[in-house]
């Protein structure tokens, strides 16, 4: 686990932290060693609640090993305070006799910032901002089919600035 690029975390059935890989300390800023003893909580609260609302011990009866959670978006907190978007796999199995829960923690926020702009600029023109060509054709066949739907017209206004290009 120390050579994974996603924090692995080992949690006992009352949400306490068993165990955290290396990775750790880059997504949450917080030393693995730091980490076993406390709760799940002061990383991701979310998680930690979706772990109490499961069944682990009735649903982890006569099974090896069972996914509690795929691969979800929850939100999580940085030891600074800001706040993460993370991606978190939970599985379930028996140590011992008692539930041992891991978490699997990929921080997707850079990815969902680069995607974010990707939509944006799809539709706004990265120079000034307005809205491109693709977002007009969207909105008018919006209207049109809105229009069709209630029985109703659609007006388009063109307005046409001389020399804009210039500008």
């Amino acid at each position: 686990t120390e050579s994974a690029a996603d924090a692995v975390i080992a949690i006992d059935g009352e949400g306490v932290i068993l165990f955290a890989n290396g990775a750790v300390e880059r997504i949450f800023g917080y030393e693995a060693e730091a980490l076993p003893g406390r709760r799940l909580d002061l990383l991701v609260p979310e998680a930690a609640a979706r772990l109490r609302e499961s069944e682990p011990r009735t649903a982890l009866l006569g099974r090896r090993h069972q996914v509690v959670c795929e691969a979800t978006e929850f939100c999580g907190r940085h030891r600074d305070g800001r706040r993460l978007t993370l991606e978190i796999s939970l599985g379930a199995c028996r140590r011992g006799g008692a539930p041992l829960f891991t978490a699997v923690i990929r921080d997707v926020g850079e990815r969902r910032r680069a995607e974010e702009r990707y939509r944006y600029l799809a539709q706004y023109d990265a120079l000034t901002g307005l809205p491109n060509r693709a977002l007009f054709l969207d909105r008018v066949a919006r209207a049109l089919a809105l229009a069709r739907r209630n029985r109703e017209r659609v007006a388009l206004l063109f307005l046409d600035l001389d020399d804009f290009k210039l500008i």
